[in-house]
């Protein structure tokens, strides 16, 4: 019996009776069924010459070059906004350490005068 030839045989796989199948039918592809396709002529199947390839090849990489360029001016401008925020950020520090020392400049005086 063909369904009993096993998992992976041929036979198994094209015997639609088999009560395994039964519940999935397989297509087979017929050479007929696409007469409506055209067919490729030989000049269409060949693979690109280097005349051919040469243009696409320096299109994408001048394509990869711009994207490039745009990212490195995107990081570049981002880098920029980063700085002036650690620039704002240094000067609000630098304007609260000053406080936090005038406040203890101002304590210790009056500690000072207070024991005198």
């Amino acid at each position: 019996l063909p369904w009993m030839a096993g998992r992976g045989s041929r036979s198994s796989f094209l015997a639609p009776s088999c009560p395994r199948n039964r519940s999935r039918r397989y297509a087979v592809a017929s050479a007929f069924e696409d007469d409506e396709k055209p067919v490729k002529v030989e000049e269409e199947r060949r693979e690109k010459e280097w005349p051919d390839l040469l243009p696409m090849y320096l299109k994408k990489k001048v394509k990869q070059e711009e994207d490039n360029e745009l990212h490195a001016s995107l990081r570049k401008v981002a880098a920029g906004r980063r700085a002036i925020l650690a620039e704002e950020a240094e000067e609000v520090a630098a304007e609260e350490v000053e406080e936090a020392r005038s406040e203890i400049d101002a304590y210790r005086r009056t500690e000072v005068t207070d024991t005198a």
